[in-house]
């Protein structure tokens, strides 16, 4: 059978590939190494020719290598990876590469913040909620803590963490209820090759107010009062709540000692 690739990383069409990714390639069978790898390129998709100059690391059967360029790869560009397919021979019969030879993908744009979490405008910002950044790609995170500016200041020093899986930045602190929100996010914060985001970005919301609550103090679900007393009172606690409407009425013997036994399953 005639060699073929069977597998290529990063795959065809990948996106935001960082820059000092290495390219794997997979025949399906072994191949002269001289041939293939005079065969092979790495260059930007706008080239016509040459490429991109690096090592080769062959597996031991012959059937597969990495590829690392000397120098990091080009920031939010297109490259082009592939064979001159007529030049690539097999190990033992000298047949040439047949199939697909030749695969796309797009490096890492350079540093940017694409979102936050409550984005600017936002109404519906909870209260004691956390503010999260989004980022086009990979970022430094020692770039990143005196970057933040919350006003008004909060009453104690934010806690903060980089999640690598999304490209985010999480900034903790003890927000308030219907409190409008104004973070600075300055220039500097630098990506993990060293490139800055030049521009600042200010995001402003409120809060919402705390949701409306109600308690009945009573000890456990159900409170003992003397029917005999001139007067009883019942208290509760409640906040954002304007008017609260009260009922007295009986329940079945069955249902007050369902609840008074903590039984959470009974069917009311």
């Amino acid at each position: 059978a005639a060699p073929r690739v069977a597998s290529v990383l990063p795959t065809d069409m990948s996106s935001a590939v960082e820059l000092d990714e290495p390219i794997q390639v997979t025949f399906n069978q072994a191949v002269e190494q001289g041939s293939a790898e005079e065969a092979f390129y790495l260059r930007p998709s706008e080239d016509e020719g040459g490429t991109v100059p690096g090592s080769f690391e062959w597996s031991e059967d012959g059937t597969g290598f990495m590829f690392r360029p000397d120098e990091n790869l080009a920031l939010d560009t297109v490259y082009e990876v592939g064979f001159a397919a007529e030049r690539v021979r097999s190990q033992g019969g000298g047949a040439s590469l047949e199939g697909t030879a030749a695969w796309q993908f797009s490096t890492v744009p350079a540093p940017a913040i694409i979102g936050t979490d409550p984005f600017d405008g936002s109404e519906d910002a909870p209260a004691y909620a956390s503010f999260t950044i989004y980022f086009a790609s990979p970022m430094n995170p020692d770039t990143l803590e005196d970057k933040v500016e919350i006003d008004p200041e909060p009453w104690r020093e934010f806690d903060s963490y980089y999640g690598s899986w999304d490209n985010s930045y999480t900034v903790s602190f003890p927000s308030e209820p219907s409190t409008r929100y104004t973070i600075t996010i300055k220039p500097g914060m630098e990506d993990v090759y060293g490139n800055a985001i030049e521009r600042a970005t200010v995001v402003s919301y409120p809060t919402r107010p705390f949701d409306p609550d109600v308690n009945l103090q009573v000890p456990g679900a159900v409170g003992f009062y003397n029917a005999d007393n001139a007067q009883t009172q019942l208290f509760l606690t409640h906040r954002n709540v304007s008017r609260i409407d009260l009922e007295l009425y009986s329940v079945p013997a069955r249902n007050f000692m369902a609840a008074a036994a903590g039984d959470n399953y009974w069917d009311p």
